[in-house]
Protein backbone atom coordinates (compact mmCIF):
# COMPACT_ATOMS: atom_id res chain seq x y z
CA UNK A 1 0.00 0.00 0.00
CA UNK A 2 1.61 3.12 -1.02
CA UNK A 3 2.70 5.78 1.45
CA UNK A 4 -0.13 8.58 0.02
CA UNK A 5 -2.63 5.51 0.45
CA UNK A 6 -2.19 5.00 3.62
CA UNK A 7 -2.22 8.78 4.70
CA UNK A 8 -5.47 9.28 3.17
CA UNK A 9 -7.19 6.25 4.96
CA UNK A 10 -5.84 7.43 8.26
CA UNK A 11 -7.22 10.91 7.60
CA UNK A 12 -10.92 9.08 6.73
CA UNK A 13 -10.73 7.64 10.01
CA UNK A 14 -9.78 10.91 11.96
CA UNK A 15 -12.06 13.01 9.75
CA UNK A 16 -15.62 10.77 10.36
CA UNK A 17 -14.51 9.52 13.79
CA UNK A 18 -11.90 10.89 15.38
CA UNK A 19 -11.28 13.72 17.73
CA UNK A 20 -9.58 16.34 15.62
CA UNK A 21 -7.57 18.70 18.58
CA UNK A 22 -7.49 22.34 18.66
CA UNK A 23 -4.09 23.84 16.98
CA UNK A 24 -1.52 24.36 20.19
CA UNK A 25 0.01 27.46 20.70
CA UNK A 26 3.91 26.97 20.08
CA UNK A 27 7.29 28.84 21.23
CA UNK A 28 8.43 28.82 17.88
CA UNK A 29 5.66 28.63 15.05
CA UNK A 30 8.81 29.08 12.32
CA UNK A 31 10.39 25.94 14.25
CA UNK A 32 10.20 22.31 12.97
CA UNK A 33 6.28 21.54 13.70
CA UNK A 34 7.04 18.38 16.50
CA UNK A 35 3.23 16.80 16.20
CA UNK A 36 2.21 17.20 12.58
CA UNK A 37 -1.43 16.44 11.64
CA UNK A 38 -4.90 18.04 11.34
CA UNK A 39 -6.39 20.20 13.79
CA UNK A 40 -9.08 22.48 14.83
CA UNK A 41 -9.09 26.23 14.35
CA UNK A 42 -11.10 29.08 14.73
CA UNK A 43 -11.39 33.09 14.70
CA UNK A 44 -13.93 35.24 16.04
CA UNK A 45 -15.73 37.82 12.95
CA UNK A 46 -18.20 39.99 14.08
CA UNK A 47 -18.95 38.20 17.33
CA UNK A 48 -19.34 35.03 15.69
CA UNK A 49 -16.48 32.04 15.89
CA UNK A 50 -15.95 30.81 12.40
CA UNK A 51 -13.74 27.95 12.07
CA UNK A 52 -11.36 25.49 9.57
CA UNK A 53 -9.39 22.51 9.44
CA UNK A 54 -5.61 23.45 9.44
CA UNK A 55 -3.02 20.23 8.32
CA UNK A 56 0.15 21.37 9.76
CA UNK A 57 3.29 19.25 7.82
CA UNK A 58 6.71 18.43 9.49
CA UNK A 59 8.36 21.20 8.31
CA UNK A 60 10.42 24.97 9.12
CA UNK A 61 8.97 27.66 8.47
CA UNK A 62 7.77 29.76 6.57
CA UNK A 63 5.18 28.08 5.39
CA UNK A 64 2.68 28.83 2.65
CA UNK A 65 -0.68 28.88 3.20
CA UNK A 66 -3.08 27.07 0.70
CA UNK A 67 -6.97 27.90 1.46
CA UNK A 68 -8.98 25.21 0.06
CA UNK A 69 -12.81 26.37 0.00
CA UNK A 70 -15.48 23.31 -0.28
CA UNK A 71 -18.23 23.59 -2.73
CA UNK A 72 -22.15 24.11 -1.18
CA UNK A 73 -23.67 21.37 0.14
CA UNK A 74 -20.30 20.14 0.93
CA UNK A 75 -18.40 19.68 4.32
CA UNK A 76 -14.40 20.73 4.78
CA UNK A 77 -13.89 16.82 5.40
CA UNK A 78 -15.69 16.32 2.20
CA UNK A 79 -12.84 18.84 0.27
CA UNK A 80 -10.06 17.75 2.26
CA UNK A 81 -10.64 14.05 0.69
CA UNK A 82 -11.85 14.68 -3.07
CA UNK A 83 -8.68 17.23 -3.71
CA UNK A 84 -6.34 15.01 -1.67
CA UNK A 85 -4.14 18.68 -0.40
CA UNK A 86 -3.43 16.96 2.77
CA UNK A 87 -1.01 14.69 1.22
CA UNK A 88 0.48 17.19 -0.56
CA UNK A 89 1.03 19.25 2.51
CA UNK A 90 2.71 16.69 4.19
CA UNK A 91 5.23 15.97 1.03
CA UNK A 92 5.46 19.78 0.18
CA UNK A 93 5.38 21.28 3.45
CA UNK A 94 3.04 23.61 2.94
CA UNK A 95 -0.10 24.56 5.16
CA UNK A 96 -3.69 23.30 4.05
CA UNK A 97 -6.70 25.34 5.27
CA UNK A 98 -10.12 23.97 5.02
CA UNK A 99 -12.44 27.25 5.90
CA UNK A 100 -16.02 26.32 6.87
CA UNK A 101 -18.78 28.54 5.04
CA UNK A 102 -22.11 29.37 6.65
CA UNK A 103 -25.08 27.40 6.72
CA UNK A 104 -26.93 24.76 8.51
CA UNK A 105 -28.46 22.45 6.06
CA UNK A 106 -26.88 23.84 2.96
CA UNK A 107 -22.98 25.12 3.71
CA UNK A 108 -22.08 27.21 1.48
CA UNK A 109 -20.25 30.74 0.69
CA UNK A 110 -21.01 34.38 -0.29
CA UNK A 111 -19.44 34.21 -3.58
CA UNK A 112 -22.66 34.04 -5.16
CA UNK A 113 -24.51 37.28 -4.98
CA UNK A 114 -27.60 35.90 -3.72
CA UNK A 115 -25.87 34.94 -0.29
CA UNK A 116 -24.06 37.73 0.99
CA UNK A 117 -25.40 37.24 4.58
CA UNK A 118 -22.14 36.51 6.07
CA UNK A 119 -18.64 38.10 5.48
CA UNK A 120 -16.46 35.68 4.32
CA UNK A 121 -13.95 37.92 3.19
CA UNK A 122 -13.45 39.47 6.61
CA UNK A 123 -13.71 35.79 7.59
CA UNK A 124 -10.68 34.66 5.39
CA UNK A 125 -8.49 37.97 5.64
CA UNK A 126 -9.46 36.90 9.33
CA UNK A 127 -7.85 33.55 9.04
CA UNK A 128 -4.99 34.22 7.04
CA UNK A 129 -3.76 37.08 9.67
CA UNK A 130 -4.21 34.86 12.53
CA UNK A 131 -2.43 31.91 10.90
CA UNK A 132 0.29 33.79 10.04
CA UNK A 133 1.35 34.44 13.35
CA UNK A 134 -0.06 30.84 14.55
CA UNK A 135 1.66 28.98 11.54
CA UNK A 136 4.69 31.13 10.45
CA UNK A 137 2.18 31.50 7.39
CA UNK A 138 3.41 33.29 4.44
CA UNK A 139 1.86 33.56 1.20
CA UNK A 140 -1.85 32.80 0.29
CA UNK A 141 -3.04 30.56 -2.57
CA UNK A 142 -7.11 30.93 -2.79
CA UNK A 143 -8.31 27.09 -4.10
CA UNK A 144 -12.29 26.21 -4.45
CA UNK A 145 -14.54 24.05 -6.56
CA UNK A 146 -18.14 25.41 -7.49
CA UNK A 147 -19.21 27.75 -4.28
CA UNK A 148 -15.79 27.71 -3.02
CA UNK A 149 -14.71 28.46 -6.27
CA UNK A 150 -16.77 31.68 -6.50
CA UNK A 151 -16.08 32.70 -3.51
CA UNK A 152 -11.98 32.48 -4.07
CA UNK A 153 -12.36 34.47 -7.14
CA UNK A 154 -14.59 37.07 -4.77
CA UNK A 155 -12.05 37.06 -1.84
CA UNK A 156 -8.73 37.32 -5.13
CA UNK A 157 -10.92 40.87 -5.55
CA UNK A 158 -11.89 42.08 -2.67
CA UNK A 159 -9.94 40.92 -0.10
CA UNK A 160 -6.67 42.13 1.12
CA UNK A 161 -4.56 38.71 1.81
CA UNK A 162 -4.30 36.69 -1.58
CA UNK A 163 -1.50 36.26 -3.62
CA UNK A 164 -3.13 34.27 -6.27
CA UNK A 165 -6.34 31.93 -7.26
CA UNK A 166 -6.54 28.90 -8.44
CA UNK A 167 -10.39 27.64 -9.13
CA UNK A 168 -12.29 24.53 -10.84
CA UNK A 169 -16.35 25.22 -11.50
CA UNK A 170 -16.06 29.05 -10.97
CA UNK A 171 -16.72 32.36 -11.97
CA UNK A 172 -15.97 35.96 -10.52
CA UNK A 173 -19.05 37.33 -9.50
CA UNK A 174 -17.47 39.70 -7.01
CA UNK A 175 -19.43 43.21 -6.71
CA UNK A 176 -15.99 44.81 -7.71
CA UNK A 177 -12.78 43.98 -8.64
CA UNK A 178 -10.25 46.22 -8.75
CA UNK A 179 -6.22 47.30 -7.25
CA UNK A 180 -2.88 45.34 -7.84
CA UNK A 181 -3.27 42.42 -10.44
CA UNK A 182 -3.35 39.10 -8.71
CA UNK A 183 -2.60 35.92 -10.80
CA UNK A 184 -5.46 33.08 -11.65
CA UNK A 185 -5.88 30.19 -12.93
CA UNK A 186 -9.79 28.62 -13.83
CA UNK A 187 -10.86 25.27 -14.90
CA UNK A 188 -14.33 25.16 -16.29
CA UNK A 189 -15.38 21.92 -18.09
CA UNK A 190 -17.05 22.67 -21.36
CA UNK A 191 -20.49 20.86 -20.35
CA UNK A 192 -21.11 21.69 -16.34
CA UNK A 193 -24.62 21.52 -16.15
CA UNK A 194 -24.36 23.58 -12.66
CA UNK A 195 -21.97 26.43 -13.94
CA UNK A 196 -22.64 26.47 -17.85
CA UNK A 197 -20.03 27.08 -20.06
CA UNK A 198 -22.00 29.99 -21.68
CA UNK A 199 -23.86 31.23 -18.58
CA UNK A 200 -27.54 30.56 -18.38
CA UNK A 201 -29.35 28.95 -15.66
CA UNK A 202 -27.47 26.00 -14.10
CA UNK A 203 -28.61 23.01 -12.60
CA UNK A 204 -28.07 23.90 -8.41
CA UNK A 205 -29.60 26.66 -6.17
CA UNK A 206 -28.11 29.45 -7.65
CA UNK A 207 -29.99 30.35 -10.71
CA UNK A 208 -28.29 32.67 -13.74
CA UNK A 209 -24.78 32.93 -14.38
CA UNK A 210 -22.76 35.09 -16.84
CA UNK A 211 -20.46 33.31 -18.94
CA UNK A 212 -17.13 31.47 -18.45
CA UNK A 213 -15.71 34.52 -20.89
CA UNK A 214 -17.60 37.30 -19.03
CA UNK A 215 -15.94 35.74 -15.78
CA UNK A 216 -12.36 36.16 -17.44
CA UNK A 217 -12.98 39.27 -19.17
CA UNK A 218 -12.97 40.52 -15.29
CA UNK A 219 -9.94 39.31 -14.45
CA UNK A 220 -8.21 40.38 -17.81
CA UNK A 221 -9.03 44.17 -17.28
CA UNK A 222 -7.88 44.00 -13.11
CA UNK A 223 -4.59 42.19 -14.56
CA UNK A 224 -4.04 44.47 -17.18
CA UNK A 225 -3.85 42.23 -19.94
CA UNK A 226 -3.96 43.86 -23.60
CA UNK A 227 -6.08 43.74 -26.30
CA UNK A 228 -4.22 40.39 -27.89
CA UNK A 229 -6.32 37.20 -28.21
CA UNK A 230 -5.18 34.29 -25.98
CA UNK A 231 -2.82 31.18 -26.41
CA UNK A 232 -2.91 28.17 -25.57
CA UNK A 233 0.08 27.12 -23.22
CA UNK A 234 -0.76 23.69 -22.63
CA UNK A 235 -2.59 20.65 -23.79
CA UNK A 236 -3.13 17.39 -21.40
CA UNK A 237 -5.61 15.07 -23.25
CA UNK A 238 -9.37 16.89 -22.55
CA UNK A 239 -7.44 20.00 -20.63
CA UNK A 240 -6.33 22.36 -22.63
CA UNK A 241 -5.09 25.77 -21.07
CA UNK A 242 -4.68 29.30 -22.57
CA UNK A 243 -3.39 32.35 -21.22
CA UNK A 244 -3.48 36.06 -22.01
CA UNK A 245 -0.54 39.00 -22.67
CA UNK A 246 -1.17 40.43 -19.10
CA UNK A 247 0.92 41.80 -16.34
CA UNK A 248 0.06 38.57 -14.03
CA UNK A 249 -0.68 35.03 -15.02
CA UNK A 250 -4.17 35.14 -16.35
CA UNK A 251 -4.77 31.20 -17.62
CA UNK A 252 -8.12 29.94 -18.34
CA UNK A 253 -8.09 25.81 -18.44
CA UNK A 254 -10.85 24.40 -20.55
CA UNK A 255 -12.08 20.42 -20.20
CA UNK A 256 -13.71 18.83 -23.16
CA UNK A 257 -16.75 16.23 -22.19
CA UNK A 258 -16.21 17.77 -18.36
CA UNK A 259 -18.81 18.26 -16.04
CA UNK A 260 -19.03 19.68 -12.32
CA UNK A 261 -16.17 18.11 -10.39
CA UNK A 262 -12.38 19.01 -9.31
CA UNK A 263 -10.22 17.54 -12.05
CA UNK A 264 -8.24 14.50 -11.05
CA UNK A 265 -9.92 14.44 -7.42
CA UNK A 266 -11.97 11.09 -6.18
CA UNK A 267 -15.15 12.25 -7.56
CA UNK A 268 -16.44 11.55 -11.32
CA UNK A 269 -15.81 12.60 -13.80
CA UNK A 270 -11.86 12.86 -13.35
CA UNK A 271 -11.36 14.72 -16.01
CA UNK A 272 -8.50 12.81 -18.28
CA UNK A 273 -5.35 12.47 -16.04
CA UNK A 274 -4.72 16.02 -15.29
CA UNK A 275 -4.27 16.66 -11.63
CA UNK A 276 -5.77 19.98 -10.75
CA UNK A 277 -4.49 19.92 -7.12
CA UNK A 278 -0.56 19.23 -8.49
CA UNK A 279 -0.91 21.18 -11.17
CA UNK A 280 -2.09 24.46 -8.86
CA UNK A 281 0.66 24.29 -5.96
CA UNK A 282 3.44 23.41 -8.72
CA UNK A 283 1.39 26.74 -10.82
CA UNK A 284 1.90 28.63 -7.63
CA UNK A 285 5.44 27.72 -6.66
CA UNK A 286 6.64 29.08 -10.60
CA UNK A 287 4.95 32.44 -9.26
CA UNK A 288 6.87 32.43 -6.31
CA UNK A 289 10.08 31.40 -8.16
CA UNK A 290 9.63 34.09 -10.99
CA UNK A 291 9.06 36.59 -8.23
CA UNK A 292 11.76 36.44 -6.21
CA UNK A 293 14.07 36.02 -9.42
CA UNK A 294 12.58 39.16 -10.17
CA UNK A 295 13.26 40.72 -7.51
CA UNK A 296 16.88 39.63 -7.56
CA UNK A 297 17.68 40.84 -10.71
CA UNK A 298 16.04 44.15 -9.54
CA UNK A 299 18.43 44.36 -6.07
CA UNK A 300 21.30 43.56 -8.47
CA UNK A 301 20.66 46.26 -10.83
Amino acid sequence: MSEVLVRLLALSTLLIGGCIPQLPEVKDPCAKWQEPGLYDYSVDVDGKKRKAYISIPNSVGPRTLVFVLHGGAMSRRDMAEVTKFIPLSDSEGFVAVFPKGTGTFWNSWSGVPERRKADDVAFLDKLVSSLEKDTCGEGVLATGFSAGAHMAQRWGCEGKNVDAVVTAAGLNLAESCSGDPVPIRSYNGLDDPHVPFEGGDGTGRNGDFISVDESMAIWRKRNECSDEDSVIIGEEGPVSCEAWNCAVPTELCTIENYGHAWPGGTTKPQGGNHDATAAAWAWFNALETSTTDDVQEDEGA
